[in-house]
């Protein structure tokens, strides 16, 4: 967590009593140069603008940068302390900077909220799992921008993370992941994915415990499926993918895959398919 900053330090306060808008068009308008932080309910920083000559030039809301870090952290309604340090330059890695004027990527962000409030509902909510329908993406019957979003979403759509962590994964805020959901339900390209009931097992003897990886062996293009307990509704998710090779050709015990899990997951078990 971070400690309260001294007044001298610069203008602070709480979200909760400041609008974000107001906090930026102050600092904006003032032509002032350095960082918002904005910090959780632990005091522990999870988004920072940089702010130059009236402009906001980065930003970065965990895996989200820039303008799309912005409209995310508009959309999530982030109400945690902020403060704003006097900085010439950010203080984490950045690439290009955002070429929109502050206050059109601000219009720009308030728009997208009021439009994500009225989808939200007819989408099924954040905890709703969305499967594809079709083993490859028609994106020609798409509009324009969807039709990148689309590709960016596409392999993630196996029913294994909810439709409001997607953002968490797919680099992309909450109102692009709506509409190009929304654009693919329309077209009949995804669906809901409906919630299986466990059955009980015929089986009368007890189930056999599972062999660890340091008792099997493992290789590159095994398919693997993970399993972790999502934190907000409480029921068991699970995504499949496939190992790509070992990290260092001396250690056969650590090796990498591709499924892309929400920063919750990280460290659940990974089950090996046999047969």
């Amino acid at each position: 967590s971070l400690p309260i900053p001294p007044r001298e330090q610069g203008l602070g306060g709480n979200l909760r009593e400041i609008e974000l808008f107001v906090v930026i068009q102050s600092i904006t308008n003032a032509r002032k140069e350095g960082i918002i932080t904005i910090c959780d309910e632990r005091n522990y920083p999870v988004a920072r603008i940089f702010c130059k000559d009236g402009r906001l030039v980065y930003a970065q809301y965990r895996n989200l940068v820039n303008e799309m870090a912005i409209y995310q952290i508009v959309n999530r309604e982030l109400d945690g302390n902020f403060f704003f340090w006097a900085a010439d330059k950010p203080n984490w890695e950045v690439t290009t900077a955002i070429a929109k004027p502050a206050e059109m990527v601000l219009i720009e962000a308030s728009r997208r909220f009021d439009e994500l409030k009225t989808m939200v509902p007819h989408l099924g909510g954040p905890e709703t799992l969305y499967e594809k329908t079709i083993a490859e993406p028609n994106v020609e019957i798409l509009p324009g921008p969807v039709k990148d979003y689309c590709r960016r979403l596409w392999d993630l759509l196996d029913g294994g993370t909810p439709l409001g962590q997607l953002w968490q994964v797919s680099n992309l805020d909450d109102y692009s992941i709506y509409v190009t959901i929304a654009e693919l339900k329309r077209t009949q390209q995804i669906g809901i994915k409906v919630r299986q009931t466990l059955e009980e097992s015929a089986e009368v003897e007890p189930a056999k415990p599972l062999q660890l990886a340091v008792n099997a062996p493992l290789a590159p293009y095994d398919q693997i499926t993970s399993i972790h307990i999502d934190s907000h509704s409480g029921r068991a998710l699970s995504r499949e993918g496939s190992l790509l090779g070992a990290m260092r050709q001396e250690d056969k015990f650590h090796l990498l895959h591709n499924v892309r899990l929400v920063p919750e997951a990280t460290g659940s078990p990974c089950l090996r398919k046999t047969g």
